[in-house]
This record gives structure tokens, sequence and C-alpha cells, in this order.
């Protein structure tokens, strides 16, 4: 009897053991594929002409409903950077920011002219080497960015990030669904929360 209960009880660690390292190797493989995920959309598209949504004003509602004041603070940012640049057409970019959360970061980029005034805003210096996803964008707009240059970010109450590329202005708003975006018409759904044609 003692051989096999040795036996058995050998037999059980090795499996805790294995079990374990499973584990382990788990974790860090999806650790390692949350951050070094392909940087590459999920949906992109170009709308032109077209109008920043706003829901009902949800100031001081925060503890009602945490994700719809949220995202009207993003589409007040909206709107106040659209019209103070005037911007008439914007490429929107979707990311999925995390594989294993329905996380989404919405990038839509701009044109202004080359001489545009930021003396009223205060402007801080972002490195494109260090903003993986932002440099991307740059890249699929056609902007040809080196990893050595710089964007500056406008330092505003926008509510939304906001940086500035040469003649490019790139917008930055968050998107938390509940569930995953499986197709373009979803997509394009979670994207018309923020910006859509507008109405005739």
């Amino acid at each position: 009897m003692s051989k096999i209960g040795n036996i058995i009880t050998r037999a059980l660690l090795c499996f805790a053991a294995f079990i374990v390292v499973v584990s382990a190797i788990a974790f860090f493989w999806l650790a390692y594929d949350a951050k070094h995920r392909p940087l590459v959309p999920v949906y992109q598209t170009v709308i032109t002409d077209f109008e920043v949504v706003q829901w009902e004003d949800m100031q001081g509602e925060e503890e009602k409903d945490h994700l719809r004041w949220w995202i009207s603070r993003q589409q007040r940012g909206l709107r106040k950077i659209a019209e103070a640049f005037e911007i008439k057409t914007l490429r929107c970019f979707i990311f999925q920011t995390h594989n294993l959360r329905p996380h989404y970061n919405i990038h839509m980029v701009g044109e202004i002219p080359e001489n545009t005034d930021f003396s009223e805003y205060r402007l801080e210096k972002h490195s494109l080497k260090n903003n993986e996803r932002l440099f991307n964008t740059l890249k699929l707009c056609g902007a040809d960015p080196l990893e050595s240059e710089y964007c500056l970010e406008l330092k505003d109450d926008f509510e939304v990030f906001v940086c500035i590329y040469r003649n490019r202005i790139i917008l930055s708003v968050s998107w938390f669904s509940h569930t995953f975006l499986r197709n373009d018409t979803e997509k394009l759904a979670c994207l018309e929360q923020f910006i859509a044609p507008r109405k005739k």
C-alpha cells in the first residue's frame, strides 16, 4: 500500500506542477499578447460632412450612469474641436485595445492648414516612438511619420486626446462595450455614437 500511495502522491504532485506551469505560460502569453497585439484597426472608414453626436447634457450625473456620462463628455470635446478647427472630413480607425475585454480606441484624423495658430493652447510634445497606435494611424493616413518625430498634444478641457502632426489633427476617444464588436455594422454603430454623416 505504501508503494501505491507513493505513486499516487507523486502523480498528484506532477499533475499539480503541470497545471501550475501551464497556467503560468497561459498568463504570460495573454499578458504579452495584450501588450503586443497587432496594432491594426479592426475597422476603418472615411466620413465627410459629418456632425458630432451629442446626447442629452449629463453634467453632474456621473454616479447615475458613468458610461453615458463619460461618452457625453467625449462628445462635447469632439464638438468643441470640430468647430474650433472647422474639420470637414475624418478618417476613422477603430482599434481593439485588449484581446480579452471589449475595449476600443477610436482615432479620427482630419486635415488642417499648415499655418494654423495654436498660440491659445498649451502644447505638450509626445514621441511617436512611444505611441505605436498613433504612429500606425498616421501611417495609414499616408502621413509617412518617423519614429524619431514628435506630435503636439493640445492640453485643454477637451475630454478627448487631441494631437497635431504636421497638417493633421488626431482626435482619440474610448469606447467600453458590453460585448465585442463582431461585424462592420456593429463597428460603424460604435463610431456613430460619436460622429455620423450630417443629416440632410
